[in-house]
């Protein structure tokens, strides 16, 4: 009989053309192996780009800004990384997403984005945000 073939997941649209390199959350290790898959179209560089193995430097950047994102600080972080661009997949369930985590300050409002010269789009179930001003 045999198994039948693994359906895999489809890339969204919305990813297209986006500047890198890119950071996507939810970032948990099934989310991250998916972001990794969809990256073979293009190769994009992004901070999300890891197999089994978690180096400490994208560790300490999730643990930093994922929980809280977007805030200053984050947004700051993520800059001097070197990040263009944070893309937030609204449809993965995950506790990291912005606003669940009652210890991080409050994330900021899309007009106080703009005084940091970050824009926010949604496509579809993405919402995107443009660190690179």
């Amino acid at each position: 009989a045999g198994y039948p073939h693994p359906r895999v997941p489809a890339t969204p649209a919305g990813l297209a053309g986006l500047p890198a390199p890119l950071l996507q959350l939810p970032a948990a290790p099934e989310d991250n192996r998916r972001y990794l898959l969809w990256s073979t179209a293009g190769f994009p560089p992004m901070l999300n780009g890891r197999s089994s193995l978690e180096p400490r430097f994208f560790k300490e950047t999730l643990r930093a800004v994922a929980p809280c994102f977007p805030t200053r600080a984050a947004i700051e972080r993520l800059r001097r990384t070197g990040v263009r661009t944070v893309v937030v997949h609204t449809d993965r369930p995950d506790e990291t997403l912005p606003g669940v985590n009652v210890a991080c300050p409050a994330p900021l409002r899309p007009s106080a984005l703009a005084g940091l010269g970050v824009r926010r789009e949604r496509r579809g179930p993405l919402l995107v945000y443009r660190l690179d001003g």
